[in-house]
């Protein structure tokens, strides 16, 4: 989301961020309510009542209702949180149709995942009514798809995440003795992580080296390490940011995405972006894309079929050479960010022409 905002304000754009002070189980040490200047972006943080994905953040509904019609477009993120079922509410009081991006979650896998049936009943009852009063936003087919299972005839715009994505690196040659796989990203349980592992650690014969890059719930990391720990062929970074992340990512042969789902998959571009070949699941968005252009490997969740698809990349260098040479142009053709910011204005142009549905006066 921040790449979109300073983007916006690059094309000449006011905007203005209104979030919690959430940051995992802490809070971020900002002032609440307080304008910051963060490149441009005009940001308010604001304190949150409870500490966990609820989020409830009484101080900053109350400055959207006061403030909504200062603006000409709304843009919510995610869903399942009780800031942005209320902050939709808001919306179609004041007569805004705002832009609702739900990142992935309105899902089978949500519906199916942690508190299934709370959630069930909350979006039979509130949120499927709220949805209606959105312009929905998704990043890909799959998100598409998922969002029609669960709305009610929902207006639907597809527009790819805008990324800020580096130059390919230059690194020197790679060990072609063995395969050198990464994994960057969240280290969670809808990753598929444990999945991963059985491709890797069972019945696989080629010499690789695995490394994960990411955090996760310090339990759950800890139990997976525990898993590995007799395997020196895997390996855990941690974190890793900035230009750390970047030489990571290139100097890998592939980037494995195992998710059991996942709405776009950034990290994608992002190591396609350094020339680094992909495999993925039939469960990430960007499947379609990496099919099409033929950057890599999208694979079922039967571990025989990963093992075939990295003996083959082990066998025949040749692909991994021609990915390395064609997907750093390829990324940079098919998302330069002014085209991407040239989608979204058309998108909040077209928002901003729609009847309100409420009106109540200040």
């Amino acid at each position: 989301m921040s790449s979109l905002c300073e983007a916006m304000v690059r094309e000449g754009h006011d905007v203005t961020v209104f979030t919690t002070n959430a940051n995992g189980k802490e809070n971020l040490e900002e002032q609440t309510n307080t304008l910051y200047a963060i490149n441009g972006v005009n940001v308010f943080y604001f304190n949150r009542w409870t500490g966990d994905h609820s989020n409830f953040t009484p101080l900053l509904l109350q400055k959207l209702w006061f403030s909504a019609r200062s603006f000409e477009v709304i843009h919510l993120h995610s869903w399942w949180n009780l800031v942005i079922l209320p902050a939709v509410f808001i919306c179609m009081l004041r007569g805004i149709r705002p832009v609702l991006s739900p990142r992935g979650s309105i899902t089978q896998y949500t519906f199916s995942h942690s508190r299934a049936f709370v959630k069930r009943w909350i979006h039979h009852l509130v949120g499927k009514p709220l949805m209606r009063h959105c312009l929905v936003h998704v990043t890909s087919r799959q998100e598409e798809e998922d969002v029609r299972k669960f709305a009610k005839d929902p207006v639907v715009y597809m527009i790819p995440n805008l990324l800020d994505l580096k130059d390919q690196f230059v690194i020197s040659p790679r060990d072609q003795k063995r395969l050198h796989l990464i994994y960057l990203g969240r280290i969670d349980p809808k990753k598929n992580i444990e999945f991963l592992l059985d491709v890797v650690l069972h019945h696989f014969d080629i010499p690789f080296t695995l490394e994960f890059v990411g955090e996760g719930s310090p339990a759950y990391v800890q139990g997976l390490k525990e898993k590995t720990s007799s395997h020196k062929s895997v390996s855990w970074a941690g974190p890793v940011y900035d230009d750390r992340k970047w030489e990571k990512l290139a100097s890998a042969d592939i980037l494995l995405l195992p998710s059991a789902n996942e709405n776009y998959g950034n990290v994608i571009l992002e190591a396609l972006s350094q020339g680094t070949a992909v495999l993925i699941s039939d469960q990430v968005g960007l499947k379609d894309y990496i099919v099409v252009n033929q950057l890599g490997w999208v694979a079922g969740t039967d571990p025989a079929e990963w093992r075939k698809v990295l003996d083959l990349a082990y066998t025949d260098k040749m692909i991994l050479r021609r990915i390395r040479s064609e997907a750093p142009s390829c990324i940079k053709r098919d998302f330069q960010q002014a085209a991407i910011v040239s989608q979204y204005v058309t998108m909040y142009n077209t928002v901003k022409k729609t009847t309100p549905i409420y009106s109540i006066p200040d």
